[in-house]
């Protein structure tokens, strides 16, 4: 804004010097040609009232328009302003889920482990108890069955290892379904960390753009305000030689009629 108000004051200074040069030279003509015209001075006078009117016209144009300006400015900091709180509000939010994903994730991990050392443990109980009741039952089917003692113990030993290989098996599905959540967990952090990059990259990049937006419309308005200086000072300019002109046609006029 300090930029462009100082060029636009230089404008302004060069377009009223010019006019004052150009003002100054009409009137010293007129003045060198009518020097014993009576209402030179009344006219002069007209004329430099009209400019300062025009002059403070200007001003009050300009300061009107950097008013407005400035008040732009300020709405879009404060737009600014509220866009940046939002972004720390939700910042903070994925900071607090983020929390909660590893406290659950642990929590799970230690009730995971609790439960593999319950089951170990139950394991090693049950096959004591297994061994030692097979035991017993061999030593019993030792005595009394000696013919079947071979089946039987076939038949046991299968069914134990059905049972076994059952534990095994749930126990492989426990470790795949913890795997599972794992990766799941793994890929939702991935996940967030890739949309704050890419949200950070977004905003960056659209306040690039509203910066270059911001620029090209000051130079454009810079640039129309200066046309319109350049066209209201020749529209000036015009007028005034024109009611110069009128002003001498009439007093050749009445100078002709005196004659006469």
């Amino acid at each position: 804004m300090g930029t462009s108000d100082s060029k636009m004051e230089e404008a302004l200074d060069v377009a009223r010097s010019k006019r004052l040069n150009t003002d100054k030279l009409s009137l010293a003509a007129l003045r060198s040609q009518f020097t014993n015209s009576s209402g030179q001075s009344i006219d002069q006078a007209q004329l430099t009232s009209a400019r300062f009117r025009q002059e403070e016209r200007l001003r009050a144009d300009i300061r009107r328009e950097r008013r407005l300006r400035q008040q732009a400015i300020a709405e879009r900091v404060i737009a600014m302003q509220e866009t940046l709180a939002t972004d720390l509000a939700v910042q903070h939010e994925l900071t607090l889920d983020a929390l909660e994903r590893e406290m659950r994730e642990s929590m799970e991990n230690d009730l995971a482990e609790l439960e593999r050392e319950a089951l170990a443990q139950e394991e090693g109980r049950l096959r004591s108890e297994y061994e030692l009741r097979l035991s017993r039952q061999v030593e019993v089917l030792q005595e009394q069955y000696e013919i079947e003692q071979d089946l039987r113990l076939e038949e046991h030993k299968e069914r134990l290892k059905q049972d076994i290989e059952a534990e095994l098996q749930q126990e492989h599905r426990q470790r795949v379904e913890v795997q599972k959540e794992r990766i799941a967990l793994d890929y939702n952090q991935e996940l967030q960390h890739r949309i704050r990059e890419m949200e950070s990259s977004l905003s960056k990049e659209m306040e690039s753009r509203f910066k270059e937006m911001e620029g090209s419309e000051l130079n454009r308005l810079e640039e129309s305000h200066s046309a319109r200086l350049a066209e209201r000072e020749e529209q000036l300019r015009h007028g005034i030689r024109t009611r110069l002109e009128q002003q001498l046609r009439a007093r050749l006029k009445q100078r002709e009629a005196r004659l006469k």
